[in-house]
């Protein structure tokens, strides 16, 4: 039997052990689902009540500081003009969708019922994207909603794990009128958002709903984004095998009356080997506005190392491909120059955890994704606009190394070494 050590010489390594493992991240994604109540009622609110309360479909985002939709004190814009009078929420979903700085769009599309409560509508917050803002008319009225704008979700160095926010109506300035009714005059022009006065408009103070925010998750990882940077890094493989490089745009897939293949190919991607992917995506920016149904699908280039592309015969389509697959059947694309929601992926991390995982992956290797499908989606290409390349986003977590063992006898450094025999994914659990 091996002589016994003071406690201290076994405490000092899973000291260390528990510090690595409690080392600050490099960033956090915070997923969040909201409740909706609505509490207007002819008890509480007895001024007024009309025979058919409810309020508008919920739209909202989570975003940036660079996106502002509506605040108190400042003119309504026309989406949310449309929003307060009438309950439309196209021209803001419109906006959302086109956004560069909106993380998700948070919708519900029918009408909540008063009293009643929405079910939780799932979102996402991170470092760059930490505001909510959502909107809904209370109905009928001339131009009354609520919401909140702006909400900010950081709680110090994380994100709150509850928030609960009481609504009040707030009146648009766009149109007169004091009852509940939504055929009314225009108001001066100059008006701005204002809180109503629910005393004498509402017969109560109480609040006439609520939004109720909850952490669900808490994914702590790295964030890349690498972008297109060559000819090399786009292609088109016409029906016959063709390859085409250095074109001013991508048809997603339909080019008139071909089919085609397209390829991208991400160079210097700095994401380990074995890494834990908590999302990915490429983005892409509208070359032409379509409307055309289209139906993608979109799997990874399997292999440890993706070389450029080349021009010769049926290059994209002679590449060995990831089993796992996405389908992407993208919204219109209206806006020329969107760069937004609509013009993103869904979810590829099924895609790239099994390309990091493949046996030559290195740090800072290429990646390659082929599209193939049916409609079509035009977006820029490296030689169209640089800048408005496509660019692959991804956020993953480094796979913990192994556990200092520090002589710590066999049977516990055995026990230590198992903790990094199994990992977990969003994919499933995987053994290594």
């Amino acid at each position: 039997m091996p002589p016994h050590r003071p406690f201290s010489q076994v405490l000092a390594p899973l000291t260390l052990l528990a510090l690595a493992l409690a080392a600050p991240a490099a960033a956090q994604v915070a997923d969040y689902e909201v409740t909706f109540e609505a509490f207007w009622n002819q008890t509480d609110h007895p001024t007024g009540f009309p025979a058919s309360p409810h309020f508008s479909p919920i739209i909202g985002a989570s975003h940036g500081a660079g996106d502002s939709y509506w605040e108190p004190g400042s003119p309504a814009s026309s989406a949310i003009e449309a929003v307060a009078e009438e309950g439309n929420r196209a021209q803001l979903e419109a906006i959302i969708d086109a956004s560069p700085h909106v993380l998700d769009k948070i919708v519900h599309p029918s009408n909540p019922p008063t009293p009643g409560v929405v079910p939780p509508l799932p979102f996402s917050v991170d470092a760059d994207h930490p505001f909510v803002s959502i909107v809904t008319m209370v109905a009928p009225s001339p131009d009354w909603f609520v919401g909140v704008h702006g909400l900010d979700l950081r709680d110090g160095g994380g994100f709150v794990e509850t928030l609960v926010v009481d609504l009040f109506a707030y009146d648009a300035g766009t149109e007169e009128g004091t009852a509940f009714s939504g055929s009314n005059p225009p108001s001066p022009p100059g008006g701005v958002i204002t809180l109503v006065d629910q005393a004498a408009i509402f017969g109560g103070t109480s609040p006439v709903a609520r939004l109720t925010f909850v952490r669900t998750g808490l994914a702590v990882g790295t964030v890349v984004e690498i972008q297109v940077d060559a000819s090399d890094g786009d292609a088109e493989e016409r029906p016959g095998g063709s390859v085409v490089l250095g074109s001013s745009d991508l048809e997603l897939t339909e080019d008139g009356s071909e089919v085609q293949l397209v390829g991208l190919r991400f160079a210097g991607v700095p994401v380990p080997r074995d890494a834990t992917v908590n999302a990915a995506w490429i983005q892409f920016q509208a070359d032409e506005a379509s409307a055309l149904p289209t139906a993608l699908d979109i799997r990874g280039h399997d292999s440890g190392d993706a070389p450029a592309f080349q021009a010769q015969s049926s290059d994209l389509s002679n590449r060995p491909l990831t089993s796992a697959e996405v389908e992407w059947i993208p919204d219109a694309w209206p806006v020329v120059g969107a760069r937004g929601l609509v013009q993103r992926t869904p979810d590829l991390g099924a895609i790239v955890e099994e390309l990091v995982d493949h046996p030559s992956w290195a740090s800072g290797n290429g990646m390659a994704f082929v599209i193939e499908g049916t409609g079509r989606r035009t977006a820029e290409a490296y030689d169209g606009v640089p800048s408005a390349a496509a660019t692959l986003h991804v956020d993953y977590t480094p796979r913990p190394s192994p556990p200092p063992t520090c002589g710590l006898g066999p049977e516990l450094a055995l026990v230590l070494a198992g903790l990094g025999a199994v990992r977990r994914t969003r994919w499933g659990r995987r053994a290594v």
